[in-house]
């Protein structure tokens, strides 16, 4: 059965969680916080550009070698407390945790996006929320875990237009 979760939650190429493991810990971060009335979330979401061009032209197993690459990127830049994760074709995200200001994870988001820019381009949004999760940060929150169908929110704040955006709830 323990083998069976660990399936159901992680992502066969990657080994990175998978998008089921984003969304259960996305609605426990959000809970926690709803009941704690404290604590901040903050999300890097990565979208790599042009990802369909490469599998076309080079091949999918270099799409896979170019996933895995970027895959154990994260995992080694990212502290032991921090969550990456693969949502499903080119698109990653990270949770991290114990930041006190939304600088904080610009910070980290400017520094992933130059390494992950070697490899390929590719767009990266910086969510924070801060203090209390309220019905409308869910509903925002929602919508990016359906993976930016559109940045739509109470503030939308660009650090770097051509490449990063952070949306603060």
């Amino acid at each position: 059965v323990a083998r069976l979760e660990v399936l159901a939650q992680h992502d066969a190429l990657t080994g990175l969680f998978n998008r089921r493991a984003f969304d259960q810990r996305l609605f426990e971060e959000l809970l926690w916080m709803k009941r704690s009335g404290e604590g901040h979330l903050s999300l890097l979401l990565i979208d790599l550009d042009h990802f369909k061009q490469l599998n076309d032209a080079e091949g999918h197993l270099a799409g896979d070698r170019a996933l895995c690459w970027i895959a154990d990127f994260l995992r080694r830049q990212l502290r032991a407390t921090d969550l990456c994760f693969r949502l499903g074709g080119d698109e990653f995200a990270v949770m991290l945790s114990g930041l006190n200001h939304p600088d904080d994870a610009g910070r980290i988001a400017d520094k992933l996006l130059q390494v992950v820019q070697m490899a390929t381009s590719a767009a990266l949004w910086v969510v924070w929320v801060a203090g209390r999760a309220t019905p409308w940060n869910m509903v925002l929150l929602s919508a990016v875990s359906g993976f930016m169908g559109g940045m739509v929110g109470q503030e939308l704040a660009l650090r770097h237009p051509e490449k990063v955006s952070a949306l603060v709830l």
